[in-house]
């Protein structure tokens, strides 16, 4: 999981944005259909706050945890 820069069209995976809700709904979809899976999010610039960090990880925390 990682966020990404918009550049015209195009979305680059730059880990250096927020995860979107369009890309928690693909894990949430995946989930669905694979099961509980690892997660990881990725943040390799732009390191917000340790507390944003928290927030993202508690929220796939929580979606992992409900297809357990």
């Amino acid at each position: 999981m990682a966020g990404h820069e918009r550049d015209g069209s195009l979305l680059i995976d730059t880990h250096g944005a927020p995860v979107i809700d369009d890309v928690w709904d693909l894990l949430n979809a995946s989930m669905e259909f694979f099961g509980p899976i690892p997660t990881m999010i990725e943040r390799d610039n732009n390191i917000p706050p340790l507390a944003d960090l928290i927030l993202e990880r508690q929220k796939a925390e929580h979606m992992v945890s409900f297809w357990n």
